[in-house]
């Protein structure tokens, strides 16, 4: 089973590029582009990792 990273960024290009490149290493990705969305998603359904936009 594929560790699940929800991706929360606002910039499309580096949420393509990250998309890819960690799906490539193997591992699930959901993007996500609005904080408060990306707090109830990891609330319902918690990911592995969370790569954050700060």
């Amino acid at each position: 089973m594929a560790s699940k990273i929800l991706i929360v960024e606002d910039d499309s290009d580096i949420v393509d590029l990250l998309t890819y490149n960690l799906g490539q290493a193997g591992f699930e990705t959901e993007a996500i582009f609005d904080g408060g969305d990306a707090l109830l998603r990891a609330i319902e359904n918690p990911p592995d990792l969370i790569i954050l936009d700060l």
